[in-house]
């Protein structure tokens, strides 16, 4: 993993490292793309930046725009997080599969690994431990910060960024390299899955007084660690061999206490304006914030929409002109939910009787037989509550993106500024 930015205590750490007695070892770098500790934090406001920086790794690929990446190596369109954690958790599984022509596409929809690179498994791992390296920056800092910062609450929130990032390492990989800014190592060890699995409870649990009960939309307060906890607690047994249900439901208890609840509407959930709509951010706990105007990437919501919809047709219904035809829904996601009769034959996206499955099934397939002719999953839709597009008129989703073929990666339109959802993709909810 090439970092194209040095944090300066993670450089003045190195130096510590491979230090002699010589003072001419004692200098700053000369690159000016170099950013040390001095010119990072050096006001109050640059530690409220900082902080932004850690939440914004699981929305944005990168410092300058959505052609941008902030490790070298890595693809900005492919490897955003939230993009590679969805990716990860959802195509292997029975609920849905991808339909393109990606060398790492086949290993994905049918767990067959070899040594060929999987842009989502890079994606996901490197980003997350990116995660990591600027949290251990920030706590070696957040100590000098100027009085009007609350630096007990910037030192929680951060630390439960870098709790978050492990449990996404642990959950995919079980036993990542660990490292804080208490044990830094260039050669760090490892936790096994149980060890971590206590540490990020422990963490969690030491932070949780110096959060805010019910925190400003979009970071982190009390409830966000409760929900956190409740997953995984909910799988602990697999984690750690031990189930902890009981523990599992006083934490789920613990978000409704602090007053967030089930949405009336379960599709608003899904919409673009479910940042500024009261019945849908009442149940969202941490949101990635995505906002078309002062964040853009390839990673949340454009992802989501655009990787479903083949056609203007099948867009529409989602709120934009077209897409890329990747994700298909499995007829086991489909068969999950409830329709009038046990004649599949009659099925339809509107004739579904649970309301939580949100599909767009005309002319389609309930099992997959083309990358064209299979049932969408809706889940996310760029239109807002009284079905006006959150699309400029007339403009599909390929002008948007400059160019009619771009879909997926930065690389292949670096200039491209794409479509990009307002407000939020809900992580934990």
């Amino acid at each position: 993993m090439k970092l194209k930015y040095i944090a300066a205590s993670m450089l003045a750490a190195g130096l510590v490292t491979f230090s002699g007695c010589v003072n001419d070892l004692d200098v700053f770098p000369l690159d000016p793309d170099v950013v040390t500790s001095n010119v990072a934090y050096d006001s109050a406001e640059s530690y409220t930046m900082a902080l932004n920086k850690i939440y914004s790794v699981w929305s944005l690929s990168g410092q300058d725009g959505d052609s941008s990446s902030d490790i070298s190596e890595l693809d900005p369109g492919n490897t955003v997080l939230l993009r590679c954690w969805f990716t990860l958790q959802t195509t292997p599984s029975d609920e849905a599969k991808n339909a393109w022509g990606d060398a790492w596409v086949s290993s994905m929809n049918t767990m067959t690994w070899t040594t060929a690179q999987v842009e989502p498994i890079e994606g996901a791992y490197q980003r997350a431990m990116y995660i990591v390296a600027l949290v251990n920056d920030f706590m070696n800092n957040i100590g000098n910060a100027p009085a009007e910062i609350p630096q007990a609450q910037y030192a929680a929130e951060a630390r439960f960024c870098r709790a978050l990032a492990y449990y996404s390492l642990m959950d995919l990989f079980g036993r990542p390299p660990f490292i804080t800014e208490e044990n830094y190592s260039l050669s760090p060890s490892q936790l096994s899955r149980a060890d971590l699995f206590n540490w990020i409870e422990s963490e969690l649990t030491t932070i949780y007084n110096d959060l805010p009960a019910k925190a400003e939309y979009g970071r982190a307060g009390q409830a966000a660690v409760d929900a956190l906890l409740s997953r995984m607690y909910l799988n602990a047994e697999v984690y750690t061999g031990t189930p902890r249900y009981d523990d599992c439901i006083a934490r789920c208890n613990n978000i409704f206490i602090a007053g967030y609840d089930l949405a009336d509407n379960y599709a608003e959930l899904f919409m673009a304006d479910n940042g500024e709509n009261p019945n849908a951010n009442k149940e969202i706990i941490f949101p990635v914030m995505a906002d078309g105007e002062t964040t853009r990437s390839y990673g949340p919501g454009v992802f989501v929409l655009a990787t479903r919809a083949s056609s203007p047709e099948d867009g529409t219904a989602s709120g934009i002109g077209s897409g890329w035809a990747g994700f298909r829904a499995t007829g086991n996601l489909t068969r999950a939910f409830e329709f009038p009769s046990d004649d599949e034959s009659t099925w339809t996206d509107d004739n579904i009787l649970d309301k939580r499955g949100i599909f767009y099934g005309d002319g389609k397939a309930i099992d997959i037989t083309t990358s064209y002719n299979t049932f969408d999953t809706q889940e996310e839709r760029h239109v807002r509550r009284h079905g006006l597009p959150a699309l400029p008129s007339g403009r599909n989703l390929p002008e948007l993106c400059r160019g009619s073929g771009s879909r997926r990666t930065g690389r292949q339109h670096r200039d491209s500024r794409g479509l990009h959802q307002r407000a939020a993709r809900t992580w934990l909810r």
